[in-house]
């Protein structure tokens, strides 16, 4: 029962009790207190009677009882005894203890006060008391303790008020829907949420999906639907149309409120705006293709940055090796040696941003294979023994003895990671020593070894505020104008990423001025039972191939066929796509090496064209290019190409891709292609 309607009780009680204790105007017999007081004292209500001098002159038990008074205590009191406020006392005699005051029965709340000072609110229904000839001779008060009920309505107060602050606080707008008469009742924020005032909106439900942008009027009013038939919860999110031309996105959820048989009678709901939240994400949607075009526009950049780098650097690497292979003096021998190293040195520089570029966009794989764990250890050594001799440093391999010969994992990644190590710690050493010590981290497992690799120097160490930041791209030791060692800053930030591509964690323990480690344990893979005197691949391959060389760049052409012709073949050539494919349609060859980017037909479309005349003969066709992006090799298989060399090429390289397709005694090569 709600407190109104025991309020109301209550005074209708009270007002009965008080008619029957009190005379009418039109009674002629004289008015007896004794009658009062014997019906009073059988009443459950506290009641006290007044004479017109506000004294107290009659109470019963239950006031006795409620009040916490004696008898002879109270009667003859005032009647402002039993206030708790003088202001409310003052009111009342001018409003009903006056002798002209209104006779009708009047209830109203009042704060009392008892004997021993506590207070209390009371239900009070009163007015005047009447003598036989109807004048007033007093008054009469019923009273009853109401303060459960008070607080318990200042307690809903309160929660109302919190509530009200809250939804304010966080614009969220309450609503009610009455199903069967389609009728909406809104709060103020709800107003604010649709732009719209209470008198712009009849709370009819075709208002609201008017309201409805066209694009989600279907969908939101399909929601509600459902939420009343029982088909789903309603929450949602729609746009409304405001009528100031806006558009706003809101949120809404809602409960339905059914009788005993299931059926809907309301629903009571919340909205919100999150127009806001919807405008940032769109924003972050742009941003992000913002920054996708820009990375495709890096990624073409770099690409096309490679090709342009590679394509000189081919003609300079190409020609300075046949120089190689030439007899020279001594002087010449350096000069030419300077140029390979410097050439080299450039196209470390290159890999280095191209591999950085590529482990940022997700494009990098680590390609799993079995290989000779203790050749690559070796060769990588030799690779550094001339440099590190040149400054007088100790340069070791420390293997245990248990380390596996032949593992799985990527030997070409992990041989640049050991590579980038062993190369800085020779470069920042100027004395002493550089070790590379591996190790067997873990014991032999179903799935392989752990294998611990260090690389550790006696040089310049790096302070400890700064071991983290090494690892950053772009970011070195010594950031100073003035420093002494070149490089461009990527080569940790890219060895660390490998090391976790291969499974691993690059770390650095380093003191400044002494010396520094960078460590990682990775696990190996057992690879196929290999013997212990496998060689390495062969690369003799069979001297009777019919060659096609189509390459535009004279410089690049050259070096080819010099290579080619070192390894005693000779090749015919051709300038562009067209020339190629009429070449190759008119004969036959076993190889067409084919550069991709040519003037008047590009190497894709001529390889295509290519393979429709030539209704899938066994001519191996090898992409030539100076793009070293991952997209390009993919581009190549595409277009029907066998394999993939990026330039600048080697001799090396070229002989090896020989052997591959063209093995020595007519083996079939393997199926699959592999990157130069």
């Amino acid at each position: 029962m709600s407190i109104g309607t025991r309020k109301r009780g209550l005074i209708a009680k009270l007002r009965s009790l008080l008619h029957r204790i009190r005379p009418s105007r039109s009674e002629s017999a004289s008015f007896d207190p004794f009658i009062y007081r014997s019906i009073i004292d059988f009443s459950p209500f506290a009641i006290v009677c007044t004479g017109m001098d506000r004294h107290i002159c009659m109470v019963n038990r239950s006031f006795l009882n409620l009040f916490g008074y004696q008898q002879q205590d109270i009667v003859g009191c005032k009647i402002s005894t039993i206030y708790a406020r003088e202001k409310d006392f003052a009111n009342a005699v001018q409003g009903r203890f006056a002798p002209t005051a209104d006779p009708s029965r009047r209830s109203y709340l009042m704060r009392y006060k008892r004997g021993d000072g506590s207070e209390f609110w009371g239900l009070t229904v009163g007015g005047p008391m009447l003598g036989h000839r109807g004048e007033t001779i007093g008054f009469i008060g019923n009273i009853i303790d109401y303060s459960k009920e008070v607080e318990t309505k200042q307690e809903f107060e309160t929660v109302r008020h919190r509530l009200e602050v809250a939804l304010e606080a966080s614009q969220i707008g309450v609503w009610e829907y009455s199903v069967p008469d389609q009728g909406l009742i809104w709060d103020t924020q709800m107003y604010r949420i649709y732009g719209v005032t209470p008198e712009q909106f009849s709370g009819a439900y075709e208002a609201w999906a008017k309201g409805l942008h066209p694009e989600d009027a279907e969908s939101a009013q399909k929601n509600l639907a459902d939420a009343i038939a029982g088909v789903r919860p309603f929450d949602c999110e729609f746009r409304v149309l405001c009528p100031d031309g806006t558009v706003r996105y809101v949120r809404a959820k809602a409960k339905v409120v059914r009788d005993a048989q299931g059926k809907p009678l309301k629903m009571f709901g919340v909205n919100w705006d999150v127009t806001k939240e919807r405008e940032q994400e769109l924003k972050l949607i742009e941003a992000k293709a913002q920054a996708d075009r820009a990375n495709h526009a890096k990624s073409q950049f770099l690409s096309n940055m490679s090709h342009e780098i590679r394509t000189p650097m081919n003609g300079v690497l190409g020609m300075a090796e046949v120089l190689m292979a030439e007899d020279l003096n001594v002087v010449q021998t350096k000069c030419v040696s300077t140029i390979v190293s410097s050439g080299r040195s450039m196209m470390n520089v290159l890999n280095d941003i191209l591999d950085y570029s590529k482990i940022e966009m997700g494009h990098l794989k680590i390609e799993l294979h079995d290989f000779d764990l203790h050749e690559l250890l070796r060769s990588t050594i030799s690779l550094f023994e001339t440099i590190a001799s040149e400054k007088s440093l100790s340069f070791e391999l420390d293997m245990e003895d248990r380390i596996p010969q032949w593992v799985n994992s990527d030997s070409t990644r992990l041989r640049q990671v050991l590579s980038n190590l062993i190369s800085n710690a020779i470069k920042f050493t100027e004395k002493g020593r550089v070790l590379l010590s591996v190790k067997v981290d873990s014991q032999p497992q179903n799935q392989g070894y752990r294998v611990l690799f260090c690389v550790q120097d006696t040089g310049l160490g790096i302070d400890q505020e700064i071991h983290d930041l090494i690892f950053a791209s772009f970011t070195q030791a010594d950031e100073s104008t003035t420093r002494k060692f070149g490089g461009t800053g990527l080569g940790l930030a890219i060895s660390r990423q490998l090391v976790n591509l291969l499974g691993g964690e690059l770390r650095l323990t380093s003191e400044l001025g002494k010396g520094s480690c960078f460590y990682f344990s990775l696990p190996l893979g057992e690879a196929t039972k290999h013997s212990p005197q496998e060689k390495r691949v062969e690369t003799a391959f069979a001297k009777e191939i019919k060659i096609l060389l189509a390459e535009d760049n004279h410089v690049n052409r050259e070096v080819v066929m010099l290579f080619l012709q070192q390894l005693g073949l000779s090749a015919d050539t051709v300038v562009d796509g067209e020339q190629a494919c009429a070449k190759a349609c008119k004969q036959s060859y076993d190889l067409i090496f084919m550069d991709c980017q040519m003037p008047k037909m590009d190497g894709f479309v001529a390889t295509r064209k290519i393979r429709e005349c030539i209704h899938g003969k066994s001519s191996v066709i090898i992409a030539l290019t100076a793009h070293a992006m991952e997209t390009e090799r993919q581009k190549c298989l595409a277009a029907g190409m066998d394999d993939f060399i990026t330039k600048p090429l080697s001799k090396s390289r070229l002989e090896e891709k020989l052997a591959h397709w063209f093995p020595l005694g007519g083996a079939s090569p393997t199926s699959n292609t592999r990157e130069a």
